[in-house]
């Protein structure tokens, strides 16, 4: 880094842009673009937000109580990108099989974190790691409860709903899914019974017949990394989903 002072892509996820001052990373940011029909993420902390999802290409948003805190833009082709009131990721997927993702700062080009699941393809296990050797954990948790590492207190422990959390390991977030429950039904495969809805066999591409949703727990109040997390926390839950619906319909 240069001793000038100057605005770089945010090496640490709150944002887009961070001043460095000439000596080190400031605490100012900026975010890609200005956003004013989105809120700060800051409202959500202790609450929820859900995924409202389209059908086809388009934007996402995500909601928390009937307001916006961030979109999902999924282009007909390419990858997707992300953004909050703060800043915008792009997500590039290095395929299914390596269960890669790049998290680059938009706008540019420049990479900051690299998220990996543990087994092959997506929705086991994986960790987000940063260059400056920074990482968190998403776990799902009925691996947590199995291991009782983490006290989730009242959390519901499904088979849909995983935790961030860093090397303190307390909980900071947990992306999940909801089925609706007038729709729900159960297919056996390869010899588990599933749970699904109707309407997921019908759904286009883009939209998952289940809901996606990320609970942002108080420990999360003062998290730099809050916007980037519970973005990639809905992506990646997304993308999970979505694979696998694609596999029942198939």
């Amino acid at each position: 880094m240069t001793d000038a002072q100057a605005w770089h892509p945010d090496p640490i996820g709150e944002a887009s842009w961070r001043l460095w001052d000439g000596n080190a990373w400031s605490g100012q940011v900026a975010p890609a673009r200005e956003t004013p029909d989105l809120q700060p993420l800051s409202i959500a902390h202790g609450r929820s937000v859900k995924l409202d999802q389209q059908f086809g290409a388009g934007t996402d948003v995500l909601i928390c109580e009937d307001t916006a805190v961030g979109l999902m833009h999924k282009p007909t082709f390419g990858e997707i990108t992300a953004e909050t009131a703060a800043g915008s990721w792009l997500f590039d997927r290095q395929g299914i099989i390596t269960g890669r993702v790049r998290v680059v700062v938009q706008p540019g080009s420049q990479e900051i974190a690299t998220f990996k699941w543990d087994g092959i393809g997506t929705g086991t296990d994986g960790t987000l790691w940063f260059p400056d050797g920074r990482w968190f954990r998403l776990v799902r948790t009925q691996e947590l409860q199995a291991n009782q590492r983490i006290n989730l207190h009242d959390r519901v422990v499904t088979d849909g709903a995983w935790v961030w959390h860093g090397v303190d390991n307390v909980p900071l977030l947990v992306p999940r899914i909801t089925w609706p429950e007038a729709e729900k039904k159960t297919k056996k495969i390869f010899g588990k019974e599933i749970e699904y809805t109707t309407s997921s066999w019908k759904s286009g591409s883009g939209r998952t017949a289940s809901d996606v949703w990320v609970d942002v727990l108080p420990p999360a109040a003062n998290l730099r990394e809050l916007p980037l997390l519970v973005l990639l926390g809905a992506f990646l839950v997304w993308w999970s989903v979505t694979l696998r619906e694609q596999v029942w319909r198939d």
